[in-house]
C-alpha cells in the first residue's frame, strides 16, 4: 500500500513539474482581454484577416516575435502567436502575447482575444493592447 502511494506521489510530482505553468493555461488563469469591431460587409475574409494581422502584429511584440500560426479563410479565423487552441500543450505557455480572431459574417463583426503573460503568468497589458488594436481596426475596416 505504501509503495503504491509513493509511486502515485512520484508520478503526480513529475507530471506537475513537467507541465509547469502551462497547466494554468487550461484553467483560464492566463491574463486575457477581448474586443469586437464592426467591418464593412464588402470586405472579403482574406482582406479582414490580412488587416487584422497587419494591425495586431506590432502590438503583440514583447519577449517573442509572434507570427501567424494558423489561418482558415473559409472559417474566418486567424491565430497569431502560441494561442491555446492550435498550439501544443507546452508552447501555449510561452511568455508574450498571442491572439485569436474570428469573423462573424451575420453580425458583420470581428471578435478577438488577446492573451499576454510574462514568466509565471505575470500579467502583460492585454487591455491596452486590445484598445489599440480595436482603435486601428475600426479605422481600417470601415
Amino acid at each position: 500500500m505504501l509503495k503504491n502511494l509513493r509511486l502515485t506521489v512520484i508520478i503526480i510530482w513529475i507530471s506537475v513539474t513537467l507541465s509547469g505553468c502551462s497547466i494554468l493555461e487550461y484553467i483560464w488563469l492566463v491574463p486575457r482581454a477581448s474586443g469586437e469591431v464592426s467591418f464593412n460587409p464588402k470586405l472579403s475574409n482574406t482582406e479582414i484577416l490580412d488587416i487584422f494581422a497587419q494591425v495586431a502584429l506590432p502590438e503583440l511584440k514583447f519577449h517573442n516575435q509572434p507570427s501567424e500560426t494558423y489561418r482558415n479563410i473559409d472559417e474566418g479565423v486567424i491565430e497569431i502567436g502560441y494561442f491555446q487552441s492550435r498550439a501544443s500543450f507546452f508552447k501555449s505557455s510561452i511568455a508574450g502575447f498571442s491572439t485569436r480572431a474570428e469573423i462573424d459574417r451575420k453580425q458583420h463583426t470581428l471578435s478577438f482575444i488577446v492573451k499576454g503573460a510574462e514568466i509565471y503568468y505575470e500579467a502583460l497589458p492585454v487591455d491596452a493592447a486590445v484598445e489599440k488594436i480595436s482603435d486601428e481596426l475600426s479605422k481600417k475596416l470601415e
